[in-house]
This record gives C-alpha cells, sequence and structure tokens, in this order.
C-alpha cells in the first residue's frame, strides 16, 4: 500500500509473475480523501498489511556504503538510514 506523493514520470520495476502467484491486487487512485486513510488505519490495525522487507539497514555516516549496496547488489526490500 502506497499513500502519499507518486512521481508519474518516474518507473518502478513490477514482477507480475509475483502479483498472480501472491494474489496481489494493485488499485490506483487519483487523491486520498478522510474516509481512505480511515480505511487505512482500520486494515493496519487488523493486522491486514505486513511489514515492509527491509534489505539492510546503515547509519547515517555510512550512507555512501548504503548507495554502494543499493547500485550494486540484486535486492528485495528497502534500504533503511538511521541516525
Amino acid at each position: 500500500m502506497v499513500i502519499g506523493n507518486v512521481n508519474p514520470d518516474e518507473s518502478y520495476p513490477l514482477r507480475l509473475g509475483y502479483l498472480i502467484l501472491k494474489d496481489v491486487v494493485v488499485i490506483g487512485n487519483v487523491r486520498s480523501n478522510r474516509s481512505d486513510v480511515a480505511e487505512t488505519l482500520r486494515i493496519l490495525s487488523r493486522g491486514g498489511l505486513v511489514r515492509p522487507i527491509v534489505a539492510a539497514t546503515y547509519p547515517l555516516d555510512k550512507f555512501s556504503d548504503a548507495l554502494d549496496f543499493m547500485r550494486n547488489n540484486s535486492r528485495i526490500g528497502k534500504v533503511l538510514i538511521k541516525p
């Protein structure tokens, strides 16, 4: 689930086979309203969403290492930078 601004000029890799195998639904919406946010919070409170996948965590002083990791590795998940 993504709520917020997404740049329409950017492209994102999407593994269609994964969507099919995991029975994932993709829904687009021009804008979110108050009821959309309330429904999202209801889904979260019921445990309807899984935790994000974190590929690696780096301290802020190792930011360049995090960038290298992102450029040079096949990864699944987010790279977190901690202050």
